[in-house]
């Protein structure tokens, strides 16, 4: 996905992620705040843990 489409589309975006990414909680949810960089860390956060 294109960082700058991720970044405009967010509200349609997070339940999505909520439901795929089903280890990200609400806190990394609001967070991210629809910043792409943010959601690539915190995927490869929780998924090492």
């Amino acid at each position: 996905m294109n960082k700058d489409l991720f970044e405009s589309q967010w509200s349609q975006i997070k339940p999505i992620l909520r439901d795929k990414w089903s280890n990200l909680t609400d806190e990394d949810i609001r967070q991210i705040n629809g910043r792409y960089d943010q959601l690539i860390a915190k995927i490869q956060q929780r998924r090492w843990l």
